[in-house]
């Protein structure tokens, strides 16, 4: 949920990036999307290459993935219910694990509902419900929802009087500069309640395009709002290049799915203009670029080409490839002065360095400025003992 660090290498040109494993899925990862995403022929081969590289049983990311690619494999004919791991089939599995979150998950939002004025759902509940043939195909441990900045605190109010704690409990000063925040409490998933929608862009009002743009959204009990096709486009892309130690692979399920289903109400010139306004174009254009060569994703030609204009420039450049790697202190103070340019763009930027150690010393929970040379050789101090251990 919160924002972690990154490493990356200057290159002279966008497709010059390297793409550290972890992001992009790759080998047997690929393999299975491919079973679950593609149409005859090419799915059964890429069902046989994953059992041949030892697939079944399926551990970490892969486990997310089985459901849509045993229901693909089903329908067309490949393979029998519960053959995909020797016993009863994932699909039934996940349909039943779904109905409970998505049930909680319509009691949360109702209560929310009456203390905000637009609950927005985000990610794995909305595109299970929206581009998936059913949402059983779609397995998430958590729920991810949107309401307006000025109203988080109604919504975190709202939540711990249903009984729901935070996670990590972090200071007033850090929340500040935070996307959001997860909580855990009396159903079988984490809610991750968000004041942004994406930790890239944090500063006010940077979600009034997705708001002003969210459209009614029901799902069986669930009756909320959720983003536009466009803009769940963005926010699926931005996230799943993201680091993370356990690979979101599901993310390009997600596009592939949502470009399929969604050809005619995605708006191109919302998508680039959003990009650019929250300065996202490289790492779209990376993630389109995945897309299409992988698995024939339909984009037009002139979208990348308007995405490969405003992707030039080394920080962009260094903060993808940033957020792309396994966290580092040096990498992290980068992320973070990119956080704090982002939230001050319209400083000089003489009053946004100068500003710059108020940020760290808020993120890093100190009183005073002061206090932050101490806190860096601290942290400098649990790196190379995590490095020795």
């Amino acid at each position: 949920m919160f924002p972690h660090d990154g490493a990356g290498l200057i290159r002279s040109n966008v497709a010059s990036i390297s793409e550290p494993r972890g992001t992009r899925p790759g080998g047997s990862d690929l393999d299975l999307l491919r079973a679950g995403l593609f149409e005859g022929e090419g799915a059964g081969n890429a069902w046989d290459r994953w059992l041949l590289a030892g697939g079944s049983p399926p551990s970490g990311p892969a486990r997310r993935l089985l459901p849509l690619a045993e229901w693909n494999l089903r329908r067309l004919g490949i393979l029998a219910a519960g053959t995909a791991t020797g016993r009863p089939g994932t699909v039934e599995e996940a349909w039943v694990q779904q109905e409970g979150i998505a049930d909680a998950a319509a009691s949360l939002i109702g209560s929310l509902s009456r203390v905000v004025s637009r609950v927005v759902v985000i990610k794995g509940l909305a595109l299970a419900a929206l581009v998936y043939p059913h949402r059983a195909l779609r397995p998430m441990g958590d729920v991810d929802l949107l309401v307006p900045e000025g109203e988080f605190g109604a919504a975190v109010g709202c939540l711990e009087a249903e009984g729901w704690r935070a996670v990590a409990r972090e200071p007033a000063s850090r929340m500040l500069h935070l996307h959001g925040q997860a909580f855990a409490g009396p159903a079988p998933m984490e809610v991750d309640l968000h004041r942004h929608a994406l930790m890239e862009s944090c500063a006010g009002g940077a979600d009034a395009g997705f708001l002003a743009r969210s459209v009614p959204f029901v799902s069986g009990d669930v009756r909320a709002w959720t983003l536009s096709p466009a803009d769940h486009l963005l926010s699926v892309c931005v996230h799943g290049l993201r680091w993370s130690p356990v690979p979101p692979v599901h993310w390009v399920a997600d596009a592939v799915l949502l470009l399929r289903r969604e050809p005619a109400a995605l708006d191109w010139d919302v998508l680039v203009s959003e990009a650019r306004a929250r300065d996202l174009c490289l790492p779209l254009l990376l993630a389109l670029n995945f897309l299409g060569s992988e698995f024939g994703a339909a984009v037009p030609t002139e979208v990348l080409a308007n995405l490969r204009r405003h992707s030039r420039g080394w920080r962009r450049r260094l903060e993808v490839a940033s957020r792309m790697r396994r966290p580092s202190l040096l990498r992290g103070v980068f992320l973070h002065w990119r956080a704090s340019s982002g939230e001050l763009k319209a400083l000089p930027l003489g009053e946004r360095i100068r500003a710059f150690p108020t940020y760290l010393r808020e993120m890093w929970g100190l009183h005073q400025e002061r206090e932050l040379p101490l806190a860096l050789l601290k942290k400098i101090r649990s790196r190379l003992r995590w490095r020795a251990a």
